[in-house]
C-alpha cells in the first residue's frame, strides 16, 4: 500500500503579527496569575532580550525535559525565536491547564487542529506522576501540543501565549535533545515515522512509514500499517531477545501504555492522535539502540525481508 500525505501542518514554525484584541486582560492575567503560583522557588532568572509586551517571533518551541522536585513535576520549556534568541522556563501541568483554558474560551469556538489537545489527567491514586515512565509520555505529548498550538495564527500571534512562554523563566537556556540516530552503512533502515492514522469501522491502523535513503529512489521508502496491539506484541519480543544483554534490555524505552476500553473510546480521535504522537517517539528511540535497529524481530515488523 502507498503511504499517505503527511499532515505537515503539525510541522509548521510559527510567524506571528501584531497583538490580537479580542483577548481580554484579565485572560492574560488568569494564565499569569496560574503561573505564579506555580512557579518553583529556584534562583532569579534572566528574561529573554524581548520580554515584555508583544507577541513573539518563533522558530522553534520543545518540551526538552520533565523534572521532578519534592514530589512535584516541572516541564523545561525551550524557545528559539526568527532572530537566533534561545532562552528555557519551567512549568507544571497546571499552568497547560491554565493556558489551555484561556485559549479554549478565546478561540475554540474556530476549532483547533488535531494533537491541540492537553494530556488525559490521569488519578494519582492509579497513576504516579512521579515515574520516569509517565513523565515521558506527558513530555512528549505537552511538546507535540505546543508544537500544534503555535500553528495556530490566532493563538500564535496572542500575548496570552507570548506571556506563558516568558514567564518563570530559567537563568541559562537547556538544548532541545539530538537525534542521534546515525545508521550503520549497512543499515536496512534509516528512519521511522508515524505521520498518520486510518480509521477503520472498529479499529485503527497506524501508518509506519519506513525509510532507507541509501536504496535506489523508487525504493527508498515504503509503508506498513500496524494495529496497537502489534506495537504492544514487538515490545514484548524485543525484551524477550535482549532478556540475557543486561545493557540493550536497561536501555529499552518503556512502550505507550495500554488503556482500558471501559475507560478511553479507542476510536476517538484526541485519543488516536496522542497514541500516534506516543507510538511515533517510541519507535524512534528504539532506532537509536543500535543493536535493536539491527532485531530482526524490528526488521521484520518494519517490512524486511530478513
Amino acid at each position: 500500500m502507498s503511504a499517505a500525505t503527511v499532515d505537515s501542518d503539525s510541522r509548521r514554525s510559527s510567524h506571528v503579527g501584531p497583538r490580537d484584541p479580542t483577548l481580554a486582560d484579565d485572560s492574560r492575567s488568569r494564565v499569569g496569575s496560574a503561573a505564579a503560583a506555580a512557579s518553583p522557588s529556584a534562583g532569579s532568572a534572566v528574561a529573554p532580550r524581548k520580554a515584555g509586551t508583544g507577541p513573539l517571533q518563533l522558530r522553534s518551541v520543545h518540551v526538552v525535559q520533565g523534572v521532578e522536585r519534592e514530589g512535584i513535576v516541572f516541564y523545561v520549556l525551550t524557545m528559539l525565536s526568527e532572530d537566533d534568541e534561545k532562552w528555557s522556563c519551567q512549568k507544571r501541568f497546571s499552568q497547560f491547564e491554565a493556558l489551555h483554558g484561556v485559549l479554549f474560551s478565546a478561540y475554540g469556538h474556530k476549532g483547533f487542529p488535531a494533537g491541540a489537545e492537553l494530556p488525559p489527567k490521569k488519578l494519582k491514586l492509579f497513576v504516579a506522576h512521579t515515574s520516569e515512565h509517565f513523565i515521558e509520555e506527558r513530555r512528549c505529548l505537552l511538546d507535540h501540543y505546543l508544537k500544534r498550538m503555535a500553528g495556530v495564527a490566532d493563538v500564535a500571534q496572542s500575548e496570552v501565549w507570548a506571556d506563558f512562554l516568558r514567564s518563570d523563566l530559567l537563568p541559562k537556556p537547556v538544548d532541545p535533545p539530538v537525534d542521534n540516530f546515525s545508521p550503520r552503512d549497512d543499515a536496512e533502515v534509516t528512519g521511522v515515522s508515524i505521520p498518520q492514522t486510518r480509521m477503520m469501522s472498529d479499529h485503527v491502523l497506524y501508518q509506519v512509514d519506513v525509510m532507507n535513503v541509501r536504496k535506489r529512489r523508487t525504493f527508498q521508502k515504503w509503508t506498513v500499517l500496524k494495529r496497537f496491539s502489534q506495537f504492544s506484541e514487538l515490545n514484548d519480543v524485543l525484551r524477550a531477545e535482549f532478556a540475557n544483554d543486561e545493557s540493550v534490555l536497561s536501555s529499552l524505552p518503556a512502550s505507550p501504555s495500554r488503556a482500558s476500553k471501559l475507560i478511553y473510546n479507542h476510536l476517538d480521535l484526541h485519543f488516536v492522535e496522542q497514541r500516534r504522537v506516543l507510538l511515533e517517539n517510541w519507535m524512534r528511540k528504539l532506532m537509536r539502540i543500535d543493536a535493536v535497529s539491527r532485531s530482526h524481530n524490528l526488521l521484520s515488523f518494519l517490512g524486511v525481508q530478513v
